[in-house]
């Protein structure tokens, strides 16, 4: 690319699952930021995993239940964002945009 030479490197930063950080130091995007890993007591698709870890802290959400965000957890990751990208609606890629987008 060709432009004033005031270009700054990009720095991607892997949030797990589908979620990543991309930034030049100055704006930062996100795209498909979930980073509250909800523990569900059984998956409609896949084994039942909640009891199956044993040490796992989160707390176990029952398929018909509405799940919390871990704002801890996204606090500590995510100070600021310029721009979220989504790229679909799954819970897994979403869930956190509300409360990332409110901060």
């Amino acid at each position: 690319m060709t432009g004033g030479g005031n270009m700054r490197p990009l720095r991607f930063t892997h949030f797990g699952a589908a979620g990543w950080k991309i930034t030049d130091g100055e704006t930062v995007i996100l795209l498909d930021p979930y980073l509250s890993r909800v523990r569900f007591q059984g998956r409609r698709y896949g084994p039942h995993d909640a009891t199956e870890i044993p040490d796992d802290p989160r707390p176990v959400v029952k398929m018909s239940e509405p799940a919390g965000h871990d704002t801890a957890t996204i606090d500590r990751h995510v100070p600021e964002a310029d721009f979220l990208i989504l790229s679909h609606s799954h819970f897994n890629h979403a869930m956190d945009v509300p409360y990332i987008a409110n901060k």
